[in-house]
């Protein structure tokens, strides 16, 4: 059979539009499947099993960061400690010396009666 390219001439079969009705297809009802009971279950216990996995996490990290709060409070505390020792070791070598020592004795009224030199820190 020819095409039909708008030529006039050339004849096309009639077909009769049909009388009968198609039959509709019919419409299956679409099943709604939920999740069973074990699915749900093992849904249920893998978000908790996460849950409690997250908050240990989070209580470690919080423990650590405790403990790392603690440790720069404590080595702040010994760089004091260790400043105020120095400190106090200066004051000691100051009060220690013989120099301090002889005019300490001079002004409250003890004379040296030897002619023997006290030991000095100086060479």
């Amino acid at each position: 059979m020819r095409e039909n390219r708008g030529n006039v001439a050339v004849a096309i079969k009639y077909k009769q539009p049909s009388t009968q009705k198609k039959p509709k297809p019919k419409k299956s009802q679409i099943k709604i499947v939920g999740l069973t009971t074990s699915e749900k279950v093992l849904y249920l216990f893998s978000v908790v099993v996460c849950a409690a996995l997250s908050i240990g996490v989070l209580s470690m990290y919080a423990e650590v960061t405790e403990l790392n709060s603690s440790i720069n409070e404590i080595e702040t505390e010994i760089r004091k400690t260790k400043e105020v020792n120095l400190q106090l070791d200066t004051e000691k070598k100051q009060l220690e010396s013989t120099e301090r020592v002889r005019d300490f004795a001079e002004k409250n009224g003890l004379y040296l009666d030897s002619a023997e030199p006290l030991p000095s820190d100086r060479p």
